[in-house]
C-alpha cells in the first residue's frame, strides 16, 4: 500500500534531522503502521548504503595515492601519473551517481519547504444530514480521511455530490496526499470562492503550497502578494516564513 504524501514528508524530515516536536509526535503515530515502517526502513538502508559506497571509494582512492607515493621504483612513475587522472575521473563519476540518487531519494529545496509547512487539514465535527444515505456516506468518508486512508476517502468522495465546503476541502487534501496536484488545485480554486472566510483562507494556503512545490514562482508570487495585503489572514505569518526560507 502506498504511503501518503504527509507520511513521505515526515520520513524525509526524519532522515534529514529536521523534525519539530510536533512532527515527532506525528512521526511516532505513523511508525505504528507497517507500511510506514517499511518505507522508512527502505529509505534508511538505501541512504546508508550510498554513504558506505561513497566512504569506501574515498578511502580506496586515498589508499591508492598513498601506495603510489610510497613506491620508490622509477619505472612506475609513468604508471602512477596515468592512474591518478583515471582515479580522479572514477571518483567524480561515483560522486555524481551518489548525488543523483540522493537527489532522487531526498526532496529538493522546494519539496523540503513544502514538507515543513504542509499538514493535512484536521477533521472537524460534522453535522448529521437529514438524508440517511448521504449521512452514511459522509460519515464513512470522514472516518477514512481521519484514519489517513486518503485513497479510500477519495474514492468515496468522488461518488458524492459535494455541497459542503468541508468535504470539498477533505477531497482536495486527499488529492494532494495521492499526488494529484492538478486536480487538487481545481477543487481548491472552487473552494477559494467559499462564502465562509476560513475555507477561503485554507484554499489559498494550500494553493500557495502547491505552487511552491511545483516551482511555479509566478503563480506563487501572485497569491503571496494577495495574502500579504491581509495581515489577519490565518496563514499570513506562515507565508512570511516560507519567503524567508527561499
Amino acid at each position: 500500500m502506498k504511503i501518503s504524501e504527509n507520511a513521505y514528508n515526515l520520513i524525509h524530515l526524519y532522515l534529514t534531522d529536521k523534525l519539530t516536536d510536533k512532527d515527532k509526535a506525528l512521526f511516532e503515530e505513523y511508525r505504528k503502521k507497517s507500511e510506514f515502517r517499511n518505507e522508512l526502513s527502505k529509505q534508511s538502508k538505501i541512504i546508508a548504503s550510498l554513504d558506505k559506497v561513497r566512504d569506501k571509494n574515498i578511502r580506496n582512492f586515498i589508499g591508492n595515492i598513498d601506495a603510489k607515493n610510497n613506491s620508490k621504483k622509477p619505472q612506475k612513475q609513468k604508471t602512477k601519473s596515468k592512474l591518478i587522472p583515471i582515479l580522479l575521473a572514477s571518483l567524480l563519476f561515483i560522486s555524481l551517481v551518489i548525488f543523483s540518487l540522493l537527489s532522487y531519494l531526498r526532496p529538493t529545496t522546494n519539496e523540503q519547504i513544502f514538507a515543513e509547512f504542509y499538514r493535512p487539514y484536521p477533521v472537524e465535527n460534522f453535522e448529521r444530514s437529514a438524508d440517511g444515505q448521504n449521512e452514511n456516506s459522509n460519515i464513512k468518508a470522514i472516518k477514512l480521511y481521519a484514519n489517513d486512508d486518503f485513497n479510500g476517502a477519495l474514492n468515496l468522495l468522488d461518488t458524492m455530490e459535494l455541497e459542503d465546503d468541508r468535504l470539498k476541502l477533505y477531497k482536495a487534501i486527499c488529492l494532494i496526499e495521492t499526488r494529484n496536484l492538478s486536480e487538487a488545485k481545481i477543487v481548491l480554486n472552487d473552494l477559494s470562492s467559499s462564502e465562509k472566510l476560513s475555507y477561503r483562507e485554507e484554499a489559498e494556503w494550500y494553493i500557495a503550497l502547491i505552487h511552491y512545490k511545483n516551482d511555479d514562482r509566478d503563480s506563487f508570487q501572485i497569491i503571496t502578494n494577495k495574502i500579504n495585503t491581509m495581515p489577519l489572514h490565518r496563514y499570513y505569518n506562515e507565508l512570511k516564513k516560507i519567503n524567508l526560507s527561499k
